[in-house]
């Protein structure tokens, strides 16, 4: 036996892998994720089910979460998994990836579900299963697959990495649709528990506004070698078995009168780009740390087409003088311009406490 090899039977409650996520100070926090986790996601799933002649599209980072829903969902299930090759690829060739190997389960984040609708929705037409999160769903894009696509099962997908890469499920029905109040994102998925609470901790009633608090088979073990945060992050849950915890998830959200879930938005000052949990902080302490830069705000903005991205606004520090600091400020917008085509930036620099779209954000100095 190698000195590796484990010499204690696995158990459920035993790490499986680790994933990180978006922090706040610039460090990525890391979620240790139980075994249990996975099987509870994709074993004997309340929201797909599964045949041995599914084949599960795997286009996801391995370092992203949808990864294990991709590989795990498909090898526990006796499905097939088709590996997209690695490489950026168009939404046609996405297509044609998945007639080619006869695709029937497909997860996309958010933006890229957009982004195929607009452009050729016939490339879903194979599927049984289409998974959709990571962002705010469009109900007019949700709307054209059920019409378009009747014969397609189109799910909400919502959850923190923290739980698993799902908490809520929600089956995209036309007459959610048409009431007016967004894309609903489900119900708790097997062995998951929400709670909607207020400050204190106490269960809202329904149609009233609270913060999503998850607990569960799901729920990540802690973030690793981070024992503050995790004690901020998992608490003590009161509606369950002594020593049970709960994630905080930061989400606002309300209980609808059927049981479902609506995204209200969050609590704190995290946006989500193209499905990543990113923290404008993290950003703002990475600006921070180059030598020219004395304070920074990073705010998201939706670019022409409707994505949203994460604009940057600096103040050079004071030792710089005024050509130079123009000099910079064109490098940067002549590299911002060149990767967003068809945008606009300021022509001029501007100082990070007046911007141009009036989002009140505090900029961040080196003092911070």
């Amino acid at each position: 036996m190698l000195g590796s090899e484990p010499t204690r039977p696995l158990l459920p409650e035993h790490p499986a892998y680790v994933t990180y996520t978006s922090g706040s100070t610039g460090e990525p926090k890391a979620a240790v994720v139980p075994h249990q986790g996975i099987e509870r996601l994709v074993c004997r799933s309340d929201y797909v089910r599964w045949q041995s002649d599914d084949v599960v599209a795997h286009i996801a980072s391995i370092s992203f979460d949808a990864a294990t829903f991709e590989i795990w969902g498909a090898l526990l299930n006796g499905a097939s998994l088709a590996i997209v090759p690695a490489g950026g690829f168009s939404v046609h060739e996405l297509g044609r990836l998945l007639s080619s190997h006869r695709v029937t389960v497909l997860l996309l984040p958010t933006g890229l579900f957009h982004e195929v609708v607009d452009a050729d929705i016939t490339a879903l037409q194979g599927l049984r299963y289409l998974l959709a999160g990571g962002d705010v769903l469009s109900t007019p894009r949700c709307r054209a697959v059920r019409d378009r696509l009747p014969a397609v099962r189109l799910l909400n997908a919502y959850g923190p990495t923290e739980n698993t890469t799902i908490t809520t499920i929600g089956a995209v029905e036309t007459i959610d649709l048409g009431a007016g109040t967004g894309v609903p994102i489900g119900r708790p998925i097997r062995d998951t528990r929400v709670y909607v609470l207020d400050g204190a901790l106490r269960p809202v009633p329904v149609g009233a506004v609270g913060e999503l608090y998850t607990s569960g088979a799901g729920l990540a073990q802690d973030y690793l070698g981070r024992p503050g945060l995790t004690a901020e992050r998992f608490v003590a849950c009161p509606f369950g078995a002594p020593g049970e915890r709960m994630y905080r998830t930061g989400d606002l959200v309300r209980w609808r009168p059927d049981g479902q879930l609506d995204f209200i938005g969050r609590a704190d000052d995290q946006v989500k780009i193209r499905g990543f949990r990113v923290e404008p902080g993290e950003v703002e302490s990475v600006l921070l740390s180059h030598r020219h830069v004395a304070q920074a705000a990073v705010v998201p903005r939706e670019g022409p087409s409707g994505d949203r991205r994460l604009v940057a606004y600096v103040v050079a520090c004071a030792d710089r003088g005024q050509d130079e600091e123009q000099r910079q400020v064109g490098e940067w917008q002549r590299l911002y311009d060149s990767l967003y085509e068809g945008s606009t930036a300021p022509g001029s620099p501007h100082s990070a406490r007046t911007f141009p779209d009036g989002t009140a954000r505090t900029p961040v100095s080196r003092s911070r």
